[in-house]
Parts: C-alpha cells; sequence; structure tokens
C-alpha cells in the first residue's frame, strides 16, 4: 500500500476502504500514522479473527428464519440491467454496470457470467486476517457502521408465518446488534479520538444506500485540523 502512495506521488492523504479492506487501513494507521491525514472506514472497522463466542450471543439455526430470508431468490441473469434490478428487489441498491462488469464475465449473448474474481486472491486475503491494532493508530479516525434494519419494519418485510420463526428473526437481529456493538466497542477503546457514525438500516455497502450521509460527514471530517 505503501507503493501506491509512492507511486502517486500522494502527500498524506485520507484514505477510505470497505470491507475488508479496514484491514489495509489499520495496517497503515499503525505502522505509519505520518504517511496519512485520516482513515474513513466504511463498514470496515472489525476484527476478523474474533470467534463468534466474542459477541457474547447464542447461535441461531438459519432454517428457523422466514423463506424469504433462507430461500432469497436466485440472481437474475438475463442481462446486466436485470442483476442491478434484482439487486434492488432483494437488497434494497443496486451497482453500477461498470461496476458489475468487473466482476461478471458479460457473455456474446448478453447475459452475465462467470465471477472474475480470483479464488486464490480471495483465500490470501483471508489467510493474511489480523487482529486490529487499533492503539498504534496516531491519526484522525472516521468510521461508518450500519445498523440493522429495526425489528419491527423486519417483521413487515419477511412476514414471520409463526411463532418460531419471529422468534428467530428477533435473535438474528440481537446477533447483529451485538456484533456490531463489539466492532464499535473495540474501535473507540483503540482510538478514544474516533468519530463513530451509525447508520441503522443501511444496507453493508454502506456508501450506495446512504450516500448522501457518507458525503456529508466525509466533508466535515477532510476540514478536521491537525
Amino acid at each position: 500500500m505503501f507503493h501506491v502512495l509512492d507511486s502517486l506521488r500522494l502527500s498524506q492523504p485520507v484514505l477510505a476502504r470497505h470491507g475488508f479492506g479496514g484491514q489495509d487501513l489499520i495496517t497503515i494507521g499503525a505502522q505509519r500514522s505520518d504517511r496519512v491525514a485520516g482513515l474513513v472506514f466504511l463498514n470496515s472497522a472489525e476484527d476478523p479473527t474474533l470467534p463468534f463466542s466474542a459477541y457474547d450471543v447464542e447461535q441461531l439455526d438459519p432454517k428457523k428464519l422466514p423463506a424469504a430470508l433462507r430461500e432469497p431468490p436466485p440472481p437474475d441473469t438475463a442481462s446486466f440491467e436485470a442483476y442491478r434490478q434484482w439487486q434492488m428487489r432483494v437488497h434494497g441498491i443496486m451497482f453500477p454496470e461498470s461496476e458489475l462488469r468487473q466482476q461478471f464475465e458479460g457473455n456474446p449473448d448478453g447475459t452475465v457470467g462467470k465471477l472474475l474474481f480470483s479464488e486464490f486472491a480471495r483465500d490470501a486475503i483471508f489467510k493474511g486476517r489480523q487482529k486490529p491494532a487499533y492503539p498504534r493508530i496516531r491519526v484522525h479516525v472516521l468510521a461508518f457502521f450500519s445498523l440493522p434494519q429495526p425489528l419491527e419494519d423486519q417483521i413487515r418485510k419477511y412476514k414471520p408465518h409463526n411463532d418460531e420463526e419471529r422468534a428467530a428473526l428477533a435473535q438474528q437481529y440481537s446477533i447483529d446488534q451485538a456484533i456490531v456493538k463489539k466492532h464499535m466497542h473495540d474501535l473507540q477503546s483503540g482510538v478514544p479520538t474516533a468519530h463513530i457514525v451509525t447508520l441503522e438500516g443501511a444496507n453493508y455497502y454502506i456508501f450506495v444506500s446512504n450516500e448522501a450521509d457518507i458525503l456529508r460527514e466525509m466533508r466535515v471530517f477532510i476540514h478536521v485540523p491537525k
């Protein structure tokens, strides 16, 4: 990552990453905080080494969840636009077609082809998981966390058919809450000055579902004095 900064001749940029990219931000902040002006975690400040038991919640049998969660409709690969519309129906967001074409092959007949992501690269990424060295970060931090959709809204959306499904949905909600709270607590404990923004019901791809919120907070953050 430092080679990228050097090649682009970037002097103390504000870096933002999503998902597993948070591992890059933590490494940079912990090893060379002097190279950056700030770090922005987009649903990416987490500890990938934690076992499920660290969240102090019970495991859920996914078979007890409503059918809409257990068996979501498969992707519509008839075209890239059809795939985007499927994303919107199922996830409430859609990627630009250019993004999807970076992820999937386009078949000659216009259908969406196989995933282009390298399994070797994926395995290498997960093999390199490390515990976040938050206390070593000496730079401004802005972190966004998506909180689960309110339980009442999830009940309306997934329509549990019986008490067992309703209880499973409530349990899944508690699990999701516990995971996010643990990640926020760990970050705030290691970087007390970190500014944390929570967005209830935001999609995992928080910069797509809540673009206006992200941009507003980032504009303020970028102008924070050193």
